[in-house]
């Protein structure tokens, strides 16, 4: 008989996290006796009566819908969408298919993960955290499956689906990376995340969670070294920069959009 306990798992996210998420629900199913639902339906003998079958097939559909349920409240938004079309009584179902969609294997997990980087926009995302970081984890995961996305082509990508407002900085970013040898993405990141903060568009400081954006990071770095994606002189960067105050008080600034 199945137990009161309860749990709070980690609602999957995709593929970096499905084997972990795998095996705690399906612990979970175990500990509520409704693994049985998302096992392959028993075959019976032939001389088997019908009730004997009709009172089986009745009573997993019981348990499915309870399994099929406790599953669907552990996905994150993404698996949720991704089996929307599952009857709510075919537990077995929705697992195999969460198996087809995010375990590691083969050619369509790699074609789902670039398939939802190329469908990535600030739009969509509606805060630069949450676009930056999709970006980001997006491109880690093809680049664990030996998929790497050349940092050129990142950094032109997460430039182009930036929204209108941002176009001052992408066209001083395009100007300066014209002559950089090597794009660093932790530091083209910054320097969208400072535009986004004197657009207003951040109202909250980043999470110290979010390493992509840690400040400390940057404040490692050789001030010398640094160069500003504003004005182009080097010792200080783009949110500390004295052409900030020009620009309010309307004096030209060095780009032309």
């Amino acid at each position: 008989m199945a137990t009161n306990s309860s749990y709070k798992l980690a609602k999957l996210q995709g593929y970096k996290d499905w084997d972990i998420w795998r095996i705690r629900i399906r612990a979970v199913l175990a500990e509520k006796d409704y693994i049985s639902a998302i096992r392959p339906k028993k075959d019976f003998p032939k001389n088997t009566t019908r009730d004997i079958i009709d009172s089986y097939n009745e009573e997993r559909e019981k348990v499915s819908i309870k399994a099929t349920a406790l599953i669907r409240l552990n996905l994150g938004d993404s698996p949720l969408i991704q089996t929307k079309n599952i009857e709510e009584n075919d537990a077995e179902g929705l697992f195999n298919r969460l198996e087809t969609l995010y375990a590691p294997k083969g050619f369509s997990s790699e074609f789902l993960i670039a398939k939802e980087l190329f469908n990535t926009t600030l739009e969509k995302e509606k805060t630069i955290e949450n676009y930056l970081t999709k970006i980001r984890s997006l491109t880690d995961d093809l680049a664990l499956r030996n998929k790497a996305i050349p940092i050129e082509i990142i950094a032109a990508y997460t430039l182009n689906n930036l929204t209108r407002d941002y176009n001052y900085i992408i066209a001083a970013i395009n100007q300066q990376l014209r002559s950089e040898e090597e794009i660093d993405l932790d530091d083209l990141f910054s320097a969208i995340i400072d535009e986004s903060r004197r657009l207003g568009d951040i109202k909250t400081p980043i999470k110290d969670e979010i390493a992509l954006y840690s400040q400390e990071k940057f404040k490692k770095k050789n001030l010398k070294e640094i160069k500003c994606f504003k004005c182009y002189e080097k010792g200080h960067y783009a949110r500390k920069c004295p052409k900030n105050e020009e620009t309010l008080l309307g004096i030209e600034s060095p780009i032309e959009l």
